[in-house]
């Protein structure tokens, strides 16, 4: 089971789950999958389809901001049938086990890589067998959180069944908000091509590791091209931690995708590292069929770069966002404030290297200290209490900076702003955007801004369109934005 909060996509890690179980597990158990994103929506709705399967087991998938639900889904579950066992995974149950199994609905948690965990334990409770023998999982023993031994990662990634994409509906996807908020082609579909990631960001989780695993580039496009002519698959977006940690796999991967004569199109919503990429791979990447990079940069601050331990190389990453859009690639910019410490002259400073960028998009997000994350771990101690429900990226309730809260949420509205007021982003959004896409994308950005009058004048006289379509957009505008904010 996968729940939602805002972004749906395909939920491959359960659907990688489903398939080691299929073909892994000696006890082959009939698998579902239900996706609460697109299958259903409603807790009862949930709970009355868990009654009608009847389950002996039900694992359910859930990041931070979605474990609130998730664990009411799961006391769902023992209220539908209460010996079914329940498993908890995904990241929230690498950073949260013990909250997550002291809520009395959740039996194990799963830690970490999954596909031989969740086999083992399936085996072990047909069997009835003493659990603790079990790598990478998490129990209660004698009320208190029990953890066994770490699991070790699966080297050969190719080892690993395909997904079950059969057990979802795999074009319900294209009608859902993917991860980055757009489509070149009308179906499209997740794929990881490789695992872990070798650097050592402070407020990342560590699901799969710190040494980078990677699939080989012809397993990568096998799958790929079985999605194409099985499911009519044209568009691929993918979600790894770090594509091109390794530049020969890369330019392997879009030889081989040249070669195969699909037309596809390649998106990266995350997991390309923009310090490490070049001119020749850009390019090689954009003849094999990408179309748009996210580059995650987080802070301008070279200082906040080395607290943090990301340690981007800002000017390489800056050449990179620059020979992408002159590629003809769609750039979007990740950028996070409210790192501890940060001082308004720090977020201003990201603001302004994002303003000036060659970037399309640029997205801000408020610094989040998950639990179990270096980050996290380095405020323990500090009275600090939220609700996941604050781990929302945008929720405004979390503020770990030397700028106080008034000037903090502030500055963030702002600098959407600062970044999309800049007269060669409207110059260069109205080209590409067609206008009533323009007008409704400004329309919120305008509005979650707090724009002032000012500011939609500054905006329409950026704009190289016909008077009509001026005051088209005017008009737009001014029924968007609640202007008695300012």
């Amino acid at each position: 089971m996968k729940d939602n909060y805002a972004t749906v996509i395909p939920p491959i890690g359960l659907m990688y789950l489903a398939s080691a179980l299929r073909i892994w597990c000696s006890v082959r158990p009939l698998v579902k999958i239900l996706d609460t994103g697109v299958d259903v929506r409603k807790k009862e709705d949930i709970t009355e389809k868990i009654h009608k399967f009847s389950p002996d087991v039900v694992g359910i998938s859930s990041m931070t901001i979605e474990a609130n639900r998730a664990l009411s889904i799961a006391q769902g579950v023992k209220k539908a049938k209460n010996n079914c066992k329940v498993i908890f995974g995904g990241p929230h149950a690498v950073t949260s086990p013990s909250s997550i199994l002291e809520s009395g609905s959740v039996d194990f948690v799963v830690l970490g890589e999954g596909e031989k965990t969740i086999c083992e334990l399936i085996e072990c409770i047909v069997k009835g067998d003493d659990p603790t023998h079990i790598s990478g999982i998490g129990f209660l023993k004698k009320g208190k959180l029990y953890t066994t031994s770490p699991r070790q990662p699966i080297e050969n990634l190719d080892d690993i069944p395909f997904p079950a994409w059969d057990l979802v509906k795999v074009k319900r996807y294209t009608q859902a908000w993917n991860m980055q908020g757009y489509l070149a082609r009308k179906y499209y579909h997740t794929i990881v091509t490789s695992r872990g990631c070798p650097f050592k960001c402070i407020y990342c989780h560590n699901l799969f590791g710190k040494k980078f695993r990677a699939r080989s580039p012809e397993n990568v496009v096998k799958e790929m091209k079985y999605l194409y002519d099985t499911y009519c698959i044209r568009e691929f977006h993918i979600i790894d931690d770090i594509f091109n940690f390794n530049k020969d796999r890369v330019l392997r991967i879009c030889d081989l995708i040249e070669k195969s004569n699909m037309d596809i199109r390649i998106a990266f919503p995350n997991g390309v590292r923009g310090d490490i990429i070049d001119e020749e791979t850009i390019k090689k990447l954009k003849s094999a069929g990408c179309y748009s990079i996210t580059y995650a940069v987080e802070t301008a601050s070279k200082r906040l770069q080395q607290s943090i331990r990301k340690n981007l190389n800002l000017s390489k990453v800056e050449s990179s966002i620059t020979i992408s859009a002159k590629n003809g690639i769609f750039t979007q910019g990740f950028f996070m404030v409210g790192f501890p410490g940060e001082t308004h002259a720090e977020i201003k400073k990201t603001i302004e290297f994002s303003r000036k960028s060659d970037l399309h998009f640029a997205h801000f997000f408020q610094v989040r200290p998950f639990p179990n994350t270096e980050l996290g771990k380095s405020l323990e101690g500090k009275n600090l209490r939220f609700n996941w429900e604050d781990f929302g990226y945008s929720s405004e309730r979390i503020n770990l900076s030397s700028v106080s809260e008034k000037d903090y949420n502030r500055a963030y509205r702002k600098a959407y702003l600062e970044v999309y007021l800049a007269k060669k982003r409207i110059e260069t959004l109205s080209k590409i955007l067609t206008p009533s896409i323009l007008r409704e994308f400004y329309g919120h950005v305008l509005d979650f801004g707090e724009a002032s009058e000012e500011d939609v004048k500054v905006f329409l006289s950026h704009l190289a369109c016909s008077e009509d379509e001026i005051k088209k957009h005017e008009k737009h505008l001014n029924s968007k934005i609640n202007f008695g904010r300012c």
